[in-house]
């Protein structure tokens, strides 16, 4: 994948989970072990930690997330 086509992918993923209200802000982002369109971002929503999965749905055309839960650390 180029990385003119990962940053775009970077972009849409941040416009997702900012638009949908999901996280304050994003303080880190994992991309996917494999290729492919997941990527996993933590951040934070009202000071409590966050972290979801973010891909492109190709059967429903759309974009989604799902919460993750947060490693004990």
């Amino acid at each position: 994948m180029s990385n003119e086509a990962k940053d775009w992918q970077w972009d849409r993923i941040q416009e997702v989970v900012l638009d949908l209200n999901l996280a304050d802000e994003i303080t880190k982002y994992y991309p996917y072990p494999h290729e492919g369109w997941a990527r996993f971002v933590e951040g934070l929503k009202n000071g409590q930690p966050v972290k979801f999965e973010v891909f492109y749905d190709r059967d429903l055309c759309e974009w989604r997330c799902e919460r993750r839960e947060l490693a004990k650390e």
